[in-house]
């Protein structure tokens, strides 16, 4: 995938051209990083799908892939993935894509694998993903403008815990977790990279959140949490780890 964290910081200024035209082009920039890492998100969790799923009772496909050292033939497998229905903007700052791969696939590449030798024997691989002819393996990635994290609310499963944590507590808590991701992927990524995941969840009695962002240039995770505390003696203190 192109490095476009750099092309923004690139057209913030070209010379001759209007200060609207300047914000036109890094907006369009912006949005074209958006699509590019949601479709690297959806692969990645495409991947994900595909490693989790059992081939045979006790062995999963990362596994067998693993033991064969041919966990490559995945990564080029999801490079062939169909887009379903394009780029889809769930607000102007949000966007996703949803991908698939045909099940028949995948059950011929550990066929192939089988073929080579191993520990599985070629007639079992092939049983055992024969389930998977006609059904696709299908995945969604999400990319989120970091300007819009602070407008995004905890879901109704962690609402309990976050119900009385302040506005100004949330906000918070989201700017530092946000700033410990992008702290934690170094030059791999900038305040202006996309945020994949936007957890809230609870830990003891404490409200937490966790961000996720992935590189545009590696595709490589990377998380920031914080936590705020509601005990007594501390409740609003953000703290991150």
């Amino acid at each position: 995938m192109p490095v476009r964290c750099l092309l923004l910081a690139l057209i913030l200024f070209v010379p001759g051209l209007s200060a609207s035209a300047q914000v036109a082009r890094t907006q369009q920039a912006q949005r074209q990083l958006l699509e590019d890492v949601a479709r690297e998100a959806a692969r990645r969790e495409l991947g994900f799908e595909i490693r989790n799923t059992e081939l045979l009772p006790g062995v999963t496909v990362g596994r067998y892939l693993d033991d064969t050292g041919q966990s490559e033939r995945l990564q080029d497998a999801l490079s062939r993935a169909e887009i379903i229905g394009g780029a889809r903007w769930l607000t102007a700052d949000v966007c996703q894509f949803h991908l698939q791969l045909d099940g028949r696939l995948v059950s011929d590449l550990l066929v192939g694998v089988a073929r080579q030798g191993g520990p599985l024997r070629v007639d079992d691989v092939a049983k055992g993903s024969r389930a998977w002819f006609g059904r696709p393996f299908v995945a969604t990635g999400t990319a989120i403008d970091p300007v819009a994290l602070e407008t995004l609310n905890p879901p109704a499963s962690a609402a309990a815990v976050w119900r009385g944590v302040s506005r100004d507590a949330r906000v918070r808590a989201i700017r530092a977790a946000h700033a410990a991701a992008v702290a934690s992927a170094g030059p791999a990524a900038t305040a202006q990279t996309p945020v994949t995941q936007l957890r809230f969840y609870a830990e003891a009695s404490d409200a937490c959140v966790e961000v996720e962002l992935l590189s545009p240039a590696t595709g490589e995770a990377f998380f920031g949490t914080a936590t705020v505390l509601r005990t007594p003696v501390r409740a609003g203190e953000a703290r991150t780890d």
